[in-house]
């Protein structure tokens, strides 16, 4: 972003006069990226906080999704109970303003005690 002005002096015919203009340059995210890349936890237990930020103009707005289902709208992905198995797999970013959209993964590896089940009939 940068101004431009102009300015001329006042002469026989008329008088000085100048003019300020404001040149914001828009572009789409770049440079995203996320705190955390690959996380192994155990089941029950808390995921910290991933962040994910990118540069921008105009603001970008965030966008967390797990199985195609938007869980945050924020930039930092918070996940409040402890996980479950169910929640392994990919996390996206989104992140997208009206010059484009930049997409990061987050891959979740919820790590559980073997589980056993025996049937039988008589």
């Amino acid at each position: 972003n940068f101004t431009i002005s102009c300015q001329v002096d006042e002469n026989d015919i008329g008088q000085a006069i100048s003019s300020t203009t404001q040149v914001t340059v828009e572009y789409a995210p770049e440079n995203v990226e996320i705190s955390l890349h690959a996380i192994e936890i155990e089941q029950g237990d808390f995921l910290e906080p991933v962040l994910c930020t990118a540069d921008a103009s105009p603001e970008s707005s965030f966008m967390w999704k797990f199985d195609d289902t938007v869980i945050s709208e924020e930039g930092v992905l918070v996940l409040a109970d402890p996980l479950s198995k169910e929640q392994s797999g990919d996390y996206f970013c989104h992140v997208s303003n009206d010059r484009g959209e930049e997409i990061k993964k987050v891959t979740v590896d919820v790590l559980y005690k073997p589980e056993c089940s025996v049937t039988y009939s008589i």
